[in-house]
């Protein structure tokens, strides 16, 4: 049995299982996937790493696909190796919680079909988040990428490869869909940004807004506020949206449209449905110390809500061992730091 077994091999989990393992705690990780979580596989890294080539100019633009692929398959690496070395156990397969009250029991599902049984003492969630995908005709067409896993086309991003899609539209106006408006711009392409309101970047001070606003209007980007879409149909190889702005109908063509408008924690699919784990609006709900509403069981990185980013996750798991380890730190969410890309 171990002492301790982390569902998610994002930034929290993967930090929660180094501070475990090198405190003395028997560790194992499920992940299903890669390790890194949406940060490192669909996230900021490649984000920042095409925005260090797009916008930055760092380094020729031919092979930028490659390159871009090459960062996180180092950093994956890093992160293997970071496990092995703090002395936890990585197991590869989707875990679904089948005991929570006492020993908790997790199946874990490999690809090769086969199932295995683990037990821990405690259980860390780390179970990550994902684009909300908004109610509209349309909204599964292959031209349709959600904020998440957008940055994975190279039929979008790798100016190799890139040629046939010149307008893109983004609906949203937070991080996600500014970064992603600005390089499009700088590859050359039409960006359409659709805003849920008339504001930017909500939870930014009032002239980095104002500021950001200048920019885009100065870059010759379209923008329609109040924005409730309908309908994105596909027509002649392009995509035609139908909705409101303003409560005025409009209609706009695309190549593509991203849904980078919100994110929202994973409670389905690892047994947390009808579990004994309390959420709070749509999040698991958790103490200073990372501590759910079950005994033993501790949740950390964006499956808890809040701000969604990496680095606070890795915070979020330094409390959790904290307490496991007899500790008390806590994380001042005063102190956390964001930024964004323009």
């Amino acid at each position: 049995m171990y002492d301790l077994v982390i569902l998610g091999g994002g930034p929290g989990g993967l930090r929660a299982a180094e501070l475990a393992a090198a405190a003395g705690l028997k560790t194992v990780l499920i992940e299903k996937d890669r390790l890194g979580g949406v940060c490192l596989n669909r996230g900021c890294i490649p984000t920042k790493a095409l925005y260090a080539h797009i916008v930055g100019g760092k380094g020729p633009r031919e092979g930028l696909w490659s390159r871009v692929e090459a960062v996180m398959d180092k950093l994956r690496q890093g992160s293997a190796t970071a496990l092995r070395m703090a002395g936890a156990k990585m197991v590869r397969g989707t875990g679904t919680v089948t005991q929570w009250e006492g020993e908790k029991k997790v199946s874990v599902r490999k690809e090769d079909g086969s199932e295995e049984e683990i037990t821990g003492a405690r259980l860390l969630l780390a179970t990550g988040a994902r684009s909300v995908r908004p109610s509209f005709g349309g909204n599964d067409l292959p031209e349709v990428l959600t904020g998440d896993w957008a940055i994975t086309d190279p039929a979008l991003w790798d100016p190799e490869r890139n040629g046939e899609v010149r307008t893109v539209a983004v609906l949203g106006a937070g991080v996600i869909a500014m970064e992603m408006a600005m390089m499009l711009q700088d590859l050359g392409k039409q960006v359409l940004l659709l805003k849920h309101s008339d504001q930017i970047l909500r939870r930014l001070d009032g002239d980095i807004k104002k500021k950001t606003v200048q920019i885009l209007k100065k870059r010759g980007t379209l923008m329609r506020d109040y924005v409730r879409l309908q309908e994105a149909s596909p027509s002649d190889g392009k995509l035609i949206l139908r909705g409101t702005s303003k409560d005025e109908p409009f209609e706009e063509t695309c190549d593509r449209l991203i849904l980078a408008s919100s994110m929202e924690p994973v409670l389905d699919g690892f047994g947390l449905e009808n579990s004994p784990v309390k959420t709070v609006k749509g999040a698991i709900a958790v103490d200073s110390s990372q501590r759910t509403s079950v005994e033993g069981v501790y949740a950390v990185g964006d499956c808890t809500g809040g701000a969604m980013l990496a680095h606070l996750a890795e915070y979020h798991a330094l409390a959790a061992v904290s307490s496991m380890t007899g500790g008390n730190y806590t994380v001042d969410y005063d102190a956390v730091p964001a930024c964004v890309f323009m």
